[in-house]
């Protein structure tokens, strides 16, 4: 007869084993003393604030244990942003937790590992703000069986374009004050750009590159010594990488004040330690002045 109790827990290990391969987060406890996960990570996030993408969707994954029987799963969540703290309505469908489960099902033992999944919808109309989410795990009774706070940023995606190159672009540009093109780069202030991809080898170092396209002309972009140099600018890891690994690059970017208030075409690559170029992308900029 087959042992189901042991099938279980042989799904649950292969996809906890799994989730361990993906990069945690490190979400702080609630104050009213019920613990965290002990497992949580959030899809294309490793250090918090997380980046929630306007008009996608973020998968969440949380490991933790049973403290009691129980029958059901419901979710629940806060959001504390610009000095209010109100919860934010989720589906009916997307609070069931029972519905959401890696590896096993409804109902649970008191000790027996969970691996919940919750995935939020960030809608275009959200507006550009940060904040802190506490989210809630409650059983049938309205019991906590698990509880935390993570911080977010709601940011837009711009749409670049592809190099000639046929090198692909990252899965995600967000460029800071920008939701389409051309983006504004204003005078003698900071623009920083988050990038988002896969690296397609191993690598050691990375190095960007720059090319402006203005007024007819095509010319490298000059850059500090510092700046150039993307092991620095890393969020969630450091260089070496290897193959496969998600890497998120920032490159915080000053036009002069001496800079002519034109438009530009910016072609932006990625390379390592052999000159190999890891991703490469075209945006449109404006160089405008504040006001």
């Amino acid at each position: 007869m087959v042992n189901m109790f042991m099938i279980r827990r042989i799904i649950l290990f292969v996809a906890l084993y799994c989730l361990n391969l993906a990069e945690s987060v490190a979400v702080r406890s609630c104050s009213n003393g019920v613990p965290p996960p002990a497992i949580v990570s959030i899809e294309r996030c490793s250090e918090m604030p997380c980046d929630l993408v306007r008009g996608t969707n973020t998968t969440m994954t949380m490991v933790y244990e049973a403290p009691f029987d129980v029958l059901t799963l419901k979710y629940d969540r806060l959001l504390t942003t610009l000095g209010i703290t109100a919860p934010i309505p989720m589906g009916p469908e997307r609070g069931k937790g029972c519905d959401w489960l890696l590896g096993s099902s409804c109902p649970f033992r008191q000790g027996e590992l969970i691996i919940s999944t919750f995935t939020s919808v960030t809608l275009p109309i959200y507006p550009l703000v940060s904040g802190t989410i506490e989210f809630f795990v409650y059983d049938e009774q309205d019991r906590m069986l698990t509880c935390f706070l993570y911080d977010i940023r709601i940011v837009t995606v711009v749409e670049v374009r592809s190099c000639s190159n046929g090198v692909p672009p990252p899965a995600i540009v967000s460029i800071e004050g920008c939701s389409e093109m051309p983006c504004n780069f204003i005078r003698g202030a900071n623009t920083t750009m988050t990038m988002v991809y896969e690296a397609p080898f191993d690598v050691e170092i990375l190095t960007y590159h720059r090319i402006v396209t203005s007024l007819g002309i095509t010319a490298s972009l000059p850059w500090k010594p510092e700046r150039d140099q993307g092991c620095k600018w890393l969020i969630g890891t450091s260089c070496p990488i290897r193959k496969g690994e998600l890497v998120i690059s920032t490159h915080t970017s000053y036009p002069l004040p001496i800079y002519p208030l034109v438009s530009a075409t910016i072609e932006f690559s990625i390379h390592d330690e052999l000159d190999r170029i890891l991703t490469c992308f075209v945006y449109d900029i404006q160089i405008t002045v504040v006001g």
